[in-house]
């Protein structure tokens, strides 16, 4: 019996894990589509995606901003700086993303 609660424990933890990470990763999308509609000025907006420091040597960690592209890029949308623009067409995509099974 401890056997099956244990196994189901670790499925549980790695469930929510999985939900933690598919949530952070369309928390990301909502905010590019919020940022990319700022005016240029918005300090947020100036600073994305610029945000350098120094780092060890290796393979460099993946941009926020890279990881969402690389998202966008797997569900075939183009041009998605211009599609930001609407608002319900980038909800629609945040909406497929969601349910995209490659994510």
């Amino acid at each position: 019996m401890k056997v099956v609660q244990a196994e189901f424990s670790s499925t549980l933890c790695r469930i929510r894990r999985l939900d933690f990470e598919r949530n952070k990763r369309s928390f990301y999308r909502r905010w590019l589509g919020h940022i990319e509609r700022m005016q240029d000025t918005a300090i947020p907006k100036k600073m994305y995606g610029k945000l350098y420091a120094t780092r060890r040597r290796g393979r460099p960690k993946m941009r926020w901003l890279d990881d969402v592209s690389m998202d966008l890029r797997k569900m075939g949308v183009n041009e998605w700086r211009d599609r930001t623009r609407n608002r319900e067409a980038w909800r629609h995509i945040i909406e497929e993303a969601k349910a995209h099974p490659g994510l």
